[in-house]
């Protein structure tokens, strides 16, 4: 395998995907739609690595974005060996306080991405070795949420387009495959003050928030080491929610 796409590489689970991926060897086309300083830093990362890395700029609710991405990694690296559906976004919201506007939004980005962006790819990871799609879901689509109905009905939804694509795309040798991160210490965490990430790391069993590097390594066991395991989710939260 040599070439991947990572939406939503530019910080956070994503960024550390894809420096895990270039990590292992692999080149890696960098997404992002706000932080372009942040994104030229991880393609200038993966530079010294010694893999190559291509950047693009898009929303990822726009069609076109998907279109663009697989172009790119094509004319770039000459493939798609791997798709990792990472973009998302976590409004928080209760439910009489949702507009239909932003449902709709959070379920483009969450959801309707995933599908725009494996569908782009999904002719080129037919024509790879063994294509690889792994979707970013989240603990609460899991667990639902309080406040953000509309995100964890998104990532419940991500959840069911990976079994779908692991049913439909097994036969061209393609496993597809979702992670269901929890608490990670991630710029959303960040913003909490300290007290408040040391009370929501007790709550969990390893009694530590995630890190993105928790992620990214799960991830590279579905790309490189799980020959024989699609249409499965991995829970990857120190025992949050177990289920």
């Amino acid at each position: 395998m040599t070439a991947a796409i990572v939406t939503g590489s530019s910080r956070g689970i994503g960024r550390a995907v894809a420096l895990e991926l270039a990590g292992r060897g692999m080149d890696v086309v960098v997404h992002y739609h706000e932080a372009e300083g942040a994104a030229r830093d991880v393609v200038a990362s993966i530079q010294a690595m010694g893999a190559g890395a291509a950047l693009v700029r898009g929303d990822v609710a726009d069609p076109r974005t998907a279109g663009r991405l697989a172009a790119k990694a094509v004319k770039t690296f000459g493939g798609i060996d791997v798709l990792v559906n990472n973009a998302g976004a976590y409004p928080r919201k209760k439910v009489d306080d949702i507009t239909i506007e932003e449902w709709r939004r959070a379920v483009e980005v969450n959801l309707s991405s995933a599908f725009y962006v494996s569908r782009a790819c999904i002719p080129h990871l037919r024509r790879a070795e063994r294509g690889r799609i792994v979707n970013v879901s989240s603990v609460l689509a899991r667990t639902g949420s309080g406040q953000g109905a509309h995100y964890a009905a998104a990532k419940a939804g991500l959840i069911g387009l990976t079994r779908s694509l692991a049913r439909e795309l097994g036969p061209d040798g393609i496993t597809v495959n979702a992670v269901c991160p929890g608490m990670i210490l991630t710029d959303i965490m960040r913003v909490y003050p300290e007290e408040e990430r040391a009370r929501r790391a007790a709550q969990v069993p390893l009694r530590r928030l995630g890190t993105p590097e928790d992620v990214a390594k799960v991830v590279a066991y579905l790309v490189f080491d799980a020959n024989y395991v699609t249409g499965s989710t991995i829970d990857v939260n120190g025992g949050q929610h177990m289920g």
